[in-house]
């Protein structure tokens, strides 16, 4: 029989005034494919047993088991700038002038005192310095249409938020690994807990060695530290853990896309 799987509407966050769309299969007709498989689109996701709930509602989130344009988990995939959705020809060559949202530098001090800040054409929050003719746009997370996940993988992929990373983090076991699966690639295996420990998701190493991260989808808004950087999880090989550290968002480093749905869909 088939089905149809209309798209709900959006729930928005009190405290950051953040939007977020309750996971679906946006307006298709699916037919006999299963609405997983339909959000997944082709790629593959692990369960750690990761579950939020959303206006009472229980999802799980789920993370894919590699990054985007790799070839297998070991693999560090595509490097991206954070809002970017293209793979860039030069991998190695990501800096703020070939940045998307770059428009020029500003000197908001004198010419005695000088402060100089790149303005930015998005994603500028309330932080006035950085936007144009000093008017920010109030955007903390990235548009659909510059979230990397969705636009390259569609289904109902995203990449994570700074939720999704916090979930991540504390509700697993994180170890760092010098050659996983006798690939030679160091990196971090995250394993579920209790009844999912035998799910694991590996982050190999990359752009610096003993490190491995990827983008969140929001400015460092947590920090306010301006709004030049964004937010990532980071794995260092001495145990040191977090989500929403923050980096400069015109530097290229791996996405982690999720897949959020209603934990009835498992």
């Amino acid at each position: 029989m088939e089905k149809s799987f209309t798209k709900n509407p959006p729930h928005i966050d009190r405290c950051t005034g953040d939007t977020f769309d309750r996971p679906n299969v946006q307006d298709i007709n699916v037919g006999a494919k299963d609405p997983l498989e339909a959000a997944a689109n082709g790629h593959n996701y692990v369960d750690l047993g990761l579950r939020k709930t959303v206006a009472g509602e229980e999802y799980a989130v789920l993370f894919a088991d590699r990054n985007i344009g790799a070839d297998s988990p070991e693999d560090k995939g595509d490097f991206f700038s954070w809002g970017e959705t293209s793979v860039r020809a030069d991998q190695n060559n990501f800096n703020l002038n070939n940045y998307p949202f770059f428009v020029e530098m500003k000197n908001i001090g004198s010419d005695e005192d000088p402060n100089i800040l790149p303005v930015f054409s998005k994603y500028t929050w309330d932080y006035t310095p950085n936007s144009i003719n000093g008017i920010p746009d109030g955007k903390i997370k990235l548009d659909k249409e510059d979230d990397a996940a969705s636009v390259i993988w569609g289904g109902e992929w995203k990449m994570p938020g700074k939720e999704e990373g916090d979930l991540l983090i504390d509700n697993t076991s994180i170890e760092w690994i010098e050659n996983y699966n006798n690939s030679g690639i160091s990196g971090a295996v995250i394993s579920g807990l209790g009844a999912f420990s035998s799910a694991q998701i590996f982050f190999p190493e990359n752009v610096y060695g003993d490190v491995a991260q990827c983008w969140l989808n929001t400015i460092d808004y947590w920090n306010y530290d301006g709004i030049e950087n964004a937010g990532i999880m980071y794995f260092f090989n001495d145990e040191d853990y977090a989500s929403g550290l923050q980096l400069a968002r015109f530097i290229g480093i791996p996405i982690r896309p999720v897949l959020i749905v209603p934990s009835s869909w498992l």
